[in-house]
């Protein structure tokens, strides 16, 4: 499915959200190359925050995965969303730029105290896979937090490329120990934090289609199952850039807020009511509640109750 679901206006409308400098305009006509790719990627991640407030501060918390409700919460609200929201918009303001490419889902590695633990989720993370003319693809991804590329990746084995700071990531194909015909490969995304660190796998994927009918599928579990962290922990990530770049990033978690710039994560502080975590999504991440946002989160789990 290759449809564009926005417009030249919406597209607009996107490249002014994220802040694209000015020779990367649709006015300018840029071609739909690797640098534009790189470009996008980098300024959406910086932009617009990798979030699941919604599971916790709504009285509906269903998720929509339609392309004209997220543009409607990422645009025109200016909130984040989580991995299905954010390559959808991607996939779609790619195709409106010229871009040929299509989504497919990704298994990730559960993570025990932020520490990807060796066992694999069903399908529960989306990606973007770009093609170029010649035959190369390219993994995009806005939608990952902490641990996400920072950049496309070229679909080629092994390949080293310098994330975040002392980060390198790589793609590796390979079986997986859990699958029965071990001629099957797949796409894996790691991360090390230095030379001398060991690998982590964070997700993996195939290259063939999903459709949207499979992601409404993927994001029901996500946003609903006990087992699914955002369900149970309040998180925002967004990356910061200076001069065009990405040099850090800050995160809320539960109730910490926390920020590395390119070395080590630290504390900055821990919010002690809902009023400062409110003040935080707005000051960090640029989510601003109104009155009944801010009220259900009451009696919620995840509601910091003053002392």
């Amino acid at each position: 499915m290759s449809d564009c679901a926005y417009s030249t206006e919406q597209l607009d409308r996107y490249l002014e959200r994220i802040q694209v400098p000015a020779p990367y305009r649709r006015a300018t006509s840029p071609k739909p190359n690797l640098e534009l790719l790189v470009i996008i990627q980098k300024h959406h991640l910086s932009h617009i925050p990798f979030e699941a407030v919604h599971l916790h501060y709504a009285v509906d918390t269903t998720i929509l995965l339609d392309p004209q409700d997220i543009f409607d919460k990422f645009i025109e609200r200016r909130f984040g969303g989580y991995c299905m929201e954010h390559n959808c918009l991607l996939t779609h303001m790619l195709r409106a730029m010229g871009f040929k490419c299509y989504n497919t889902g990704a298994r990730s590695q559960r993570r025990t105290d932020g520490i990807p633990n060796g066992t694999w989720s069903g399908w529960t993370h989306m990606v973007v896979i770009v093609k170029f003319d010649g035959g190369q693809r390219y993994v995009a991804d806005v939608g990952f937090g902490g641990d996400g590329a920072i950049q496309p990746l070229l679909l080629t084995d092994d390949q080293l490329t310098q994330n975040l700071g002392f980060q390198e990531m790589r793609l590796i194909k390979t079986g997986l120990e859990l699958f029965s015909d071990s001629d099957q490969k797949i796409w894996i995304y790691q991360t090390r934090n230095g030379e001398d660190k060991p690998w982590q796998s964070n997700y993996c994927f195939p290259e063939i289609e999903f459709l949207p009918q499979d992601y409404e599928v993927m994001s029901r579990w996500t946003s609903t199952h006990p087992e699914s962290f955002l369900t149970h922990t309040i998180t925002a990530v967004r990356m910061l850039m200076r001069n065009g770049e990405v040099y850090g990033k800050i995160m809320l978690v539960g109730a910490d807020v926390k920020q590395n710039t390119g070395g080590r994560t630290e504390t900055l502080c821990t919010c002690k009511s809902e009023a400062e975590r409110i003040e935080v999504l707005e000051n960090h991440f640029g989510i601003f509640l109104n009155p009944g946002e801010k009220n259900a989160i009451k009696g919620k789990k995840t509601e910091i109750r003053n002392a």
